[in-house]
């Protein structure tokens, strides 16, 4: 038998086999180190960091710092002892969050613990409704993701729609393999835009990518299919007035809108722009620039809205009576998607009428002076005169200040024979929206006297741009003195006319409606008694004040002065308190100028000064203006008579 001989590795082979472990071992220490940088825990603290920690539920955390294969212990704070975890080589161990809500404990070998808090994240997805605004062709809307975290990704995904689609849909975010959309940092808004979507609900699925925290919304995109009409079948306006249509839009915030033709010789195209979101545009038109070929005529009744005159033919003057066809539409060159017509009438000054209004008060624009004013055809002196002129013919003008050839006058007629008359200048008009003209007189202007009589007119001559010939309007108003009276006659006031014994006196005046009165009643004989009250005219020229003359007695004889801005107004009317029923008693005799103090105490107050009441208490009374001489001394004839009669029966 041959024997073999055992032969020992050489120098070679040895060197062989250390290369070979050495890429073994650097293999094994490599992979280790790529597992350990590529970690898939969604959050990775230091031990001593995670002491105090926020975790969301759902998410893997990775706790670094632990001897190698260390065990730990897991605590939960409300149920104590969860589990076991034991640290990997490289001294990491990982705390997996499902299903865990609370705070928690994680302990080490030598008895030092570190706590942290789990809780659930909640997410809300919505997206502004698109297509319940008719009139939009808007092709983008807005996501909102709302959380009660600052900063998370999310992973949008679709079963209607590919990753494409949904890169194509938002303006961020990356394409995943597994066909979602991953937003990082997701909170808030995003622009979402739809014009590669075709009309339908799409379902989008937004969750978080390491809780798992989700929700769905709906996305409806509508068929879109603009179009535009008018409001009005038609539009009138005097020549050289202001006047406005309206067009509304339909799935689109655009539309085209054309003016006249060949056939009234006059044409204009418009492009409408609905900024404001309403779903309409107003378009107002001044007809006094209608022609002037520099697009003038047309703007915007909105502010947001948007008028853009695309051309205009230019004309010599304004636009003529006539009617003019009006075509709107979201494309003009397609089909005439709606028609309308705005009727130009001739020029008219039209009706006037006369009012008046208080002293006092703001008359800044047409509103206030609507407000202010009551039609009649008398003035007291002191007061405002007005005169409303139905002119929307003249509107344009104002609106442009075009105002050549219009003349406002104001004259005070002539007081008799060898006096002139007065012209009143300059004139303070306001002129409405709708053309009407305010004159406004103030007959405080020394000028004017109680007994004129004023004509205020409205004067267009034939150098207006839009008047054929000379037209005018004028109406009259007397000016009356601011007399403040109180009816003849008894003024009952016994049984239900009584409430908390006060007692109603009424009276009239020729001011204007709404104004303040200053009302001074005092007695001059009988019980003294004084008092003050405001009181407003009425729309009828009428007032009211409610006096308490419970402790004044009947027979009492008082004064009535009415005072206008410091101001006593005419003459003092003299009234008697009298019993209901009609009788009358005297308490006291009268109380004249010489045995009147001024602190009331013998019941004479001056008529300038804050007055209080004094007396006794007294039955129901009413008060008359009427003058009864002798009432007194039949009253004492009565009295006597029963005293006579009260005697005979006692001696009897």
């Amino acid at each position: 038998m041959r024997h073999m001989r055992r032969r020992r590795p050489g120098p070679t082979t040895i060197l062989t086999a250390i290369v070979v472990c050495s890429m073994v071992v650097a293999a094994i220490a490599l992979g280790g180190t790529a597992a350990a940088d590529g970690s898939s825990a969604d959050e990775t603290y230091a031990q001593d960091d995670l002491d105090g920690q926020l975790v969301w539920a759902g998410q893997e955390v990775e706790v670094t710092g632990f001897e190698p294969d260390e065990e730990l212990q897991l605590w939960s704070g409300s149920d104590g002892f969860e589990t076991q975890l034991r640290a990997d080589s490289d001294g990491s161990v990982t705390v997996e969050t499902d299903d865990r809500h609370g705070e928690y404990t994680l302990r080490d070998e030598g008895g030092e613990e570190r706590s942290f808090v789990v809780t659930e994240q909640w997410l809300h997805a919505s997206a502004e409704s698109y297509g319940l605004g008719h009139h939009h062709d808007a092709t983008e809307t807005t996501l909102q993701i709302d959380s009660l975290r600052t900063s998370y990704d999310v992973e949008v995904s679709s079963e209607e729609l590919s990753g494409a689609a949904l890169a194509a849909l938002f303006d961020s975010g990356t394409e995943t393999d597994d066909g979602a959309l991953l937003l990082e940092d997701a909170g808030g808004e995003h622009t979402l835009s739809l014009s590669a979507l075709e009309a339908g609900e799409y379902d989008l699925n937004v969750t978080a990518t390491d809780t798992g925290a989700t929700d769905t919304l709906t996305l409806s995109v509508p068929e879109i299919d603009p179009d535009a009409g008018f409001e009005e079948r038609s539009t009138e306006a005097d020549r050289g007035a202001l006047t406005a249509f309206t067009v509304e839009l339909e799935d689109t915030d655009e539309a085209e809108v054309r003016i006249g033709g060949e056939e009234v010789g006059y044409g204009a195209n418009l492009t409408v722009v609905d900024g404001t979101n309403d779903g309409s545009v107003t378009v107002s038109v001044n007809t006094l620039l209608a022609g002037s070929g520099d697009g003038a005529a047309f703007s915007a009744a909105d502010e947001g809205d948007e008028v853009i005159v695309e051309d205009e033919d230019d004309l010599d003057a304004p636009i003529d009576p006539a009617a003019y066809e009006l075509e709107a539409g979201a494309d003009l060159d397609d089909a005439t998607q709606d028609l309308s017509v705005l009727v130009i009438e001739e020029f008219d000054l039209g009706g006037v009428s006369t009012h008046v209004a208080p002293a006092t008060g703001g008359l800044s624009d047409a509103g206030a002076v609507e407000a202010a004013s009551t039609e009649r055809d008398e003035v007291a002196a002191g007061d405002r005169a007005v005169l409303a002129v139905d002119a929307p013919g003249l509107s344009g003008a104002f609106a442009a200040d075009r105002t050549d050839g219009i003349e406002h006058t104001v004259t005070v007629e002539a007081r008799g024979e060898n006096s002139d008359v007065v012209e009143l200048s300059p004139v303070d008009v306001i002129v409405g929206d709708d053309g009407t003209q305010y004159v406004i007189v103030d007959t405080a202007d020394e000028r004017i006297d109680a007994g004129d009589r004023l004509e205020i007119g409205i004067e267009v001559d034939d150098s207006f741009a839009v008047a054929d010939e000379r037209e005018e309007a004028s109406a009259t108003v007397d000016v009356v003195e601011p007399a403040v009276t109180v009816p003849d006659g008894e003024i009952e006031v016994g049984g239900s006319e009584v409430a908390d014994d006060r007692t109603t006196i009424a009276g009239e005046t020729a001011l204007a409606p709404g104004t303040e009165l200053r009302l001074h009643l005092r007695s001059v004989a009988g019980t003294p008694f004084a008092d003050v009250q405001r009181v407003e005219v009425g729309t009828d020229g009428t007032w009211e004040a409610e006096i308490d003359l419970a402790d004044v007695a009947a027979g009492t004889e008082l004064e009535l002065v009415a005072e206008l801005r410091g101001e006593a107004i005419g003459d003092a009317t003299e009234l008697t308190l009298v019993e209901a029923g009609g009788e009358t008693e005297s308490d006291g005799e009268r109380l004249d100028d010489a045995n009147a103090s001024d602190d009331g105490a013998t019941g004479a107050v001056d008529t300038g000064g804050d007055w209080s009441s004094s007396g006794e208490s007294a039955p129901q009374q009413a008060i008359t203006g009427e003058d009864r001489p002798g009432f007194a001394v039949l009253v004492a004839l009565v009295g006597l008579a029963a005293a006579v009669g009260a005697a005979v029966h006692t001696r009897r």
